[in-house]
């Protein structure tokens, strides 16, 4: 694989670097700014998602994040109302667990350190928002964000790292 035939899909880590913080800036400034945060967030993992590819492989592993995704919203979805904000829940944490399994999946299949901190930032990712949706514990601000962060970076830094090494 060439950089240059990939060079996209770093343009992908970027938007969803972007536009993960227009939706920082949309839950900070007014809580009447949560849907557009969270449509914003909802790019980010299309991005994201974009980033890491198709994948073939990863069968099982597909399986497992899906009964997880399954059994969070099952958790989550009785504390939530209206409806329109169960089905908003479920569409976002799809595109949540599908970068998820995408990046996974890479790592099964590439076993790269590259691949490895990509998935690793898609986990920290994935609990950052269990932190704040399945499991709430009480103060947890600064856990939920630093779980955000860390798997901002870990995103970028596998992706651009998987890039580079595939590039030489």
């Amino acid at each position: 694989m060439q950089l240059k035939e990939h060079e996209h899909l770093l343009y992908f880590v970027l938007l969803g670097l972007l536009t993960s913080s227009l939706g920082d800036i949309c839950l900070t400034f007014s809580h009447n700014l949560f849907f557009p945060g969270t449509l914003l967030f909802a790019i980010t993992h299309y991005c994201y998602a974009v980033a890491f590819g198709k994948q073939n492989g990863g069968r099982m592993t597909k399986i497992v994040f899906i009964l997880i995704w399954m059994t969070g919203f099952i958790l989550i979805q009785p504390k939530v109302t209206p409806c329109i904000m169960k089905m908003l829940i479920l569409g976002y944490s799809a595109l949540l667990f599908n970068t998820g399994w995408r990046s996974t999946a890479i790592f099964e299949s590439e076993r790269t350190i590259g691949a490895f901190i990509g998935c690793l930032g898609t986990i920290s990712f994935m609990s950052s928002d269990s932190l704040t949706w399945v499991i709430p514990i009480p103060r947890c601000e600064f856990l939920i964000m630093v779980t955000y962060y860390c798997g901002q970076l870990g995103i970028a830094l596998g992706t651009t790292q998987r890039l580079h090494v595939a590039s030489m």
